[in-house]
């Protein structure tokens, strides 16, 4: 069982070696020769390395704002923010998770064979936060691990199926693609901005703002998200004092630090985007060929940054609201002396607000991608302030998941078998 589960965790665990397995599988079943076989799964596993290379740094670049957060709102809580969350989930439910992994990418499997839905997740590391997040809530209603396991493969697989299939409408609905879906958590966020469109209605399309002859370097994504992010650090830091911020940049200059902490930011947002190219030149006709020959019709549902490059300035504009709307919501939650209070964990506001910015943007325009992706962040902290007190390890760990989308689904099945008392 120990060499199960050490299977189970260093090779299906990893993102690169699943979708380099597809990749492979899918040139040999579309029978191209061994030369372009190889190349193609080469460069579709380095693009997920580029992708996974550049958000670490972008993480990294992340951590010291949400250091000065915390240093400047003078106030601990539950942090907002995956990572720790995860390894927090790891610590006590390892093996468990990534069984519950594999039995849901076979129930998800299943629902694309025989429905006419047909998204299929293919994010690894999410598709595990998402196994991780049911086995945890679901392991305090006293049900037996057996059955744990096989209710949170089951709604683990129907989740990323119909996340992905909900994304792949909202992608063909705004004239994106419809070669593949999103598997990300904020399907709830696309309807949010769907509806906020139809309250508002058209608006001018953010990629179209014509910017001052002085500001059109803003019309350069990579250059308006560094000076955005330098404007956000030195906001926090200043809050904090530089003291603080001393302290976290050791021996440079402070304002060296902030500036050169804002560059790798965008470094790493460039990175991500560069490898989302090459990565999606090769899997995207691969999987075809391997859904041809086991899953017909199945539409792919990829990670959150494969959409960046259709919208770079809703993107910006997404991300700013989100995370005006998740510091204002945990603001209230101080002044209201809220027993669990939800820190901002910056990643979650990048990518979340940066989705729901982006669709708001394609569905209604500029008005729509501020105020949707603004209502998200704000209304999710509250959500995860709710629910932080029934999540066990997360709670006790100080950690919770960014998205309140899958989470809220475990809990409410939470709720429901501890009312029955099964």
């Amino acid at each position: 069982m120990d060499m199960f589960y050490k299977i189970v965790t260093n090779i299906f665990g990893s993102g690169a070696v699943i979708l380099g397995l597809v990749t492979l599988f899918g040139n040999i079943f579309l029978k191209k020769k061994g030369s372009d076989v190889l190349l193609s799964t080469i460069r579709s596993m380095m693009g997920f390395a580029l992708i996974d290379g550049g958000s670490a740094i972008l993480c990294a670049a992340i951590a010291p704002l949400t250091q000065c957060i915390f240093e400047g709102l003078n106030t601990k809580g539950v942090l907002q923010q995956m990572f720790p969350a995860y390894t927090a989930c790891t610590a006590a439910y390892s093996g468990k998770i990534e069984i519950v992994f594999l039995l849901a990418m076979g129930v998800n499997a299943l629902l694309v064979r025989f429905t006419k839905f047909k998204g299929f997740a293919l994010t690894v590391h999410l598709q595990l936060f998402v196994a991780a997040t049911f086995i945890t809530f679901l392991s305090l209603t006293g049900l037996s691990p057996v059955v744990i396991i096989a209710i949170s493969a089951v709604c683990a697989g129907i989740y990323n199926w119909a996340a992905v299939s909900i994304s792949h409408y909202y992608m063909v609905k705004t004239d994106m693609t419809d070669e593949f879906g999103l598997f990300v958590f904020d399907n709830w966020g696309m309807v949010l901005a769907d509806g906020i469109s139809r309250i508002l209605g058209k608006s001018k399309d953010a990629e179209d703002i014509e910017f001052p002859k002085a500001l059109m370097w803003m019309k350069d994504t990579f250059a308006a998200i560094t000076v955005t992010m330098l404007l956000a650090y030195l906001l926090f830091g200043m809050i904090a004092g530089v003291d603080f911020v001393q302290s976290l940049a050791g021996s440079q200059f402070w304002w060296l630090y902030l500036i050169l902490e804002a560059i790798s930011f965008s470094a790493g947002l460039a990175i991500i985007l560069y490898g989302v190219k090459m990565f999606v030149a090769e899997i995207i006709p691969a999987f075809m060929g391997f859904t041809e020959k086991f899953l017909p019709d199945a539409v792919v549902g990829l990670d959150y940054p494969v959409v960046f490059q259709y919208a770079p300035t809703s993107l910006m504009f997404g991300f700013i609201a989100n995370l005006f709307g998740s510091v204002l919501a945990c603001i209230l939650m101080g002044v209201l002396n809220f027993p669990v209070l939800v820190i901002p964990g910056i990643q979650g506001q990048f990518f979340l607000g940066a989705i729901v910015g982006i669709f708001g943007n394609r569905m209604g325009g500029i008005k729509t991608c501020v105020v949707s992706a603004f209502l998200y962040g704000f209304i999710t902290l509250f959500l995860i302030s709710f629910m932080a007190p029934s999540s066990g390890v997360l709670f006790d760990a100080g950690a919770f998941y960014e998205s309140a989308e899958n989470p809220m689904i475990a809990f409410l099945l939470q709720k429901v078998f501890l009312a029955l008392g099964l």
